[in-house]
């Protein structure tokens, strides 16, 4: 710490970072930068250059900047970083420059510091060594701040008084500034926000600091670039403060005001409303009970209505369990149909081998043998009266004529296939016939089998016919046994 001055540690505690304080100067710059377009060389001087913010400003600019200070402390890093300066009287040095010399003249927080004597001078000797629309500017702390004039002014062991914006401002005036803007700096953005102010912020929220920017005579047209700047309005004052908390008292009543007549005009309406309702109360009330009424009777409907669901799920389980049994009838019946519909082909089928038959050689020559045979069971009611000779008389009349007929068959394939196959249609006919044939000799046991075999399976006939073909094969061998 004791490497640096007293005031140079003192600025490094209670004024700000030197980032902070850099920022803060670019407020000057919409002021300064027309100056490079009236002049191709612009020399600035700063007096009480101090931490040399503002010199570094100005070079990063395009500005030939030059500062003035008494302590060697801030000098020596001055110079370390490359920035011009002098140790030297800021007056000493001012009252050294040539007339028409410089565009800007410039001193930030060094007036509180010196009499009002040498203000004066300072102001007067800025005006000379300026250059047609060059600028003064000069930065102080601001007394209309209730904190800095009764506290923050004093905390700098140096500072002699403060200096009131008006008595500066008529300074430079006095001393034939053409234009002259005040500045205001350093209050808080919050004080523009749009929660207002109070009563705390009229005497505590002025601006702390304050400065004015002169501006020496020079041509309309060059004097027109610098109008935008000084057009501007910076900083806030008590009477911005009393008038913005004012306007925000009548605009808190104006509100207020506003909210009671919607309250009323709101309660006025809720009046009308309760009214209304009180009117339509008792045909609510009427309309409850018949809406209790229609609910009641919708009740039974639901229960009478779950009744008949029940009873039509009944129905359906029944009508299902009827629909099961009509479809294994109908399985049945399919059945059965098909059983018909074969035994129906198959009558077909011995209707047209009939009817073959009937038209074929073979049923016109074994006419005699089955007219034979037709006497025999027309007569066989009969045998049982006739005596048994009589019988053996009769059968040796038929005898001859079926041996005969046997042995003219077996004489001619052709023909006996036929017949074969003919007398195979008549279970009963072939079952005596064999009978017949093998009483007399004409084949013997195992001619049978082929017979038999030929063309014929008893398997192939029906339960009915199977069960006469039994009794009938039962019965011829009776006969034969009788004598036949």
């Amino acid at each position: 710490m004791k490497d640096k001055s007293f005031y140079h540690a003192f600025e490094d505690r209670f004024r700000g970072s030197r980032e902070l304080i850099k920022s803060r100067l670019r407020i000057y710059l919409p002021f300064i930068i027309p100056l490079k377009a009236i002049y191709d060389d612009c020399r600035v001087i700063d007096l009480g250059c101090g931490r040399g913010e503002w010199l570094e400003l100005m070079a990063d600019e395009g500005f030939e900047a030059h500062g003035v200070d008494l302590d060697e402390s801030m000098l020596a890093a001055h110079k370390a970083e490359g920035l011009s300066v002098t140790k030297a009287d800021a007056m000493e040095y001012l009252q050294a420059l040539h007339n028409d010399s410089v565009v800007l003249v410039s001193g930030f927080h060094i007036i509180e510091h010196i009499a009002f004597e040498s203000l004066q001078k300072l102001v007067s000797e800025a005006f000379r060594v300026l250059r047609p629309g060059g600028l003064l500017i000069l930065e102080t702390p601001n007394p209309e701040s209730l904190s800095v004039s009764t506290t923050e002014f004093y905390l700098d062991p140096t500072h002699r008084r403060p200096i009131p914006p008006k008595l500066l401002y008529f300074l430079a005036d006095y001393n034939n500034f053409v234009r002259i803007k005040l500045l205001r700096l350093q209050e808080s953005p919050l004080l523009y926000g749009s929660n207002g102010v109070n009563v705390t912020d009229i005497f505590f929220g002025v601006s702390p600091d304050y400065a004015i920017v002169a501006q020496k005579s020079a041509q309309k047209e060059q004097m027109s670039l610098f109008d935008k700047a000084f057009n501007e309005e910076y900083g806030l004052t008590v009477d911005d403060l009393a008038l913005r908390y004012a306007n925000k008292d009548q605009q808190l009543f104006a509100y207020e005001r506003e909210r009671w007549q919607w309250l009323e005009s709101e309660l006025s309406a809720a009046k009308v409303r309760f009214d209304m309702q009180a009117v339509e109360i008792p045909s609510l009330r009427d309309r409850a009970a018949q809406l209790d009424a229609q609910l009641s009777a919708s009740k039974d409907q639901v229960a009478q209505l779950d009744a008949q669901l029940s009873a039509s799920k009944d129905q359906v389980a029944q009508l299902d369990a009827q629909l099961s049994a009509s479809k294994d009838q109908v399985a049945q019946l399919s059945e059965r149909s098909q059983a018909l519909e074969s035994e129906r082909k198959r009558a077909e089928w011995l209707d047209r081998e009939l009817q073959s038959v009937h038209s074929s050689i073979c049923w016109r020559i074994t006419a005699p043998m089955r007219a034979g045979f037709d006497l025999y069971l027309g007569a066989k009611a009969n045998l049982s009266a006739i005596p048994q000779i009589s019988r053996r008389k009769i059968g040796s009349i038929i005898s001859p004529l079926l041996i005969g007929s046997i042995h003219f068959a077996k004489a001619h394939p052709s023909l006996k296939a036929q017949a074969l196959k003919l007398v195979h249609m008549y279970p009963r006919l072939d079952a005596w016939l064999y009978s017949f044939v093998v009483s007399k000799g004409l084949v013997d046991c195992c001619t049978r089998v082929q017979i038999s075999s030929h063309g014929f399976s008893e398997s192939s006939l029906s339960p009915y016919a199977r069960r006469i073909y039994g009794d009938l094969k039962d019965a011829m061998e009776k006969y034969r046994k009788e004598g036949f």
